[in-house]
């Protein structure tokens, strides 16, 4: 649960991207989709650390999903407008743009800043989806 936890809040903000219309998002297919997510989290600018993170999605068409990793699974709610995915968790939104759309793959960012003290904390989320067969 850890890992969902650390996964989801490190996802705040987003990013701007590609034309295409919502219709084309991932999760508008229903189905199981895996996914690794790179995390790399910066202080002042400078690289502090990157995890990566591997599991998968099952979305379904009435906009539920279950995300599973090693830590086990979570359920929740998903929508898709424009370019942008948003999973919510425990109530809680998280907004992905959807920078790349391929037909059975797709990659979402999201990034969060954050300025505590002087000291100017970055995590950025790189997302990338493929259809599981």
């Amino acid at each position: 649960m850890k890992q969902i936890v650390f996964f989801c809040t490190t996802l705040l903000l987003f990013f701007s991207s590609c034309s295409k219309h919502p219709e084309k998002v991932l999760p508008r297919k229903d189905g199981k989709w895996d996914y690794v997510s790179t995390v790399e989290t910066y202080e002042n600018g400078s690289l502090e650390n990157t995890e990566t993170y591997r599991g998968s999605f099952i979305f379904h068409k009435n906009g539920t999903f279950t995300i599973t990793d090693n830590a086990g699974p979570a359920t929740g709610t998903w929508s898709a407008s424009e370019n942008r995915v948003t999973l919510v968790i425990d109530g809680s939104p998280i907004p992905y743009e959807v920078t790349e759309k391929k037909k059975n793959a797709e990659t979402w960012q999201l990034n969060h800043t954050l300025t505590v003290m002087g000291v100017h904390y970055e995590s950025r989320n790189t997302t990338r989806l493929t259809r599981s067969k």
